[in-house]
């Protein structure tokens, strides 16, 4: 699974590490702008309810959410993203009106090399290309194919 969301709600829902690339990246996770590390964001906040502006890495190196501010570059997942897009067979986008670049270029990726099916209320810029699209209501939708899938 693809996903722009940096809630980390498709994690807590039960989607594996193995299987979810969080492009945007994550923010309930912090990372060091020097080292990388990685820390819990609720710890990071209690730090700065305990007084502790701005918080800092052991390395001493500035801790920020772990998602992608506007201007910075795209994690490494990105890129395993449009990979994915190529070599899918079948590619289904779900509740996104896919006007957000980057990534709204990767329904476009999949559809030159397989099958792309849209489900979104509204229109998108990538109806034109899909092999199917559904005008609807995704908590809808998913539920009945994956019903029918399983």
């Amino acid at each position: 699974m693809i996903t722009q969301n940096v809630d980390g709600l498709h994690a807590a829902a039960g989607s594996g590490a193995d299987s979810l690339l969080e492009i945007h990246g994550n923010a309930r996770r912090s990372v060091c702008v020097d080292c990388g590390a990685t820390t819990p964001t609720a710890d990071v906040r209690e730090r700065v309810r305990d007084g502790e502006t701005p918080p800092r890495c052991d390395c001493g190196g500035l801790l920020k959410p772990d998602v992608v501010l506007f201007g910075e570059r795209l994690p490494d997942a990105f890129r395993e993203a449009r990979r994915l897009a190529r070599d899918a067979d079948a590619f289904l986008v779900a509740g996104s009106s896919l006007t957000v670049e980057p990534a709204a270029s990767l329904p476009a990726t999949a559809a030159r090399h397989g099958d792309l099916c849209i489900v979104n209320y509204d229109a998108t810029p990538h109806d034109d290309v899909a092999t199917a699209v559904c005008r609807d209501d995704v908590t809808d939708v998913l539920p009945a194919l994956a019903a029918r899938l399983v």
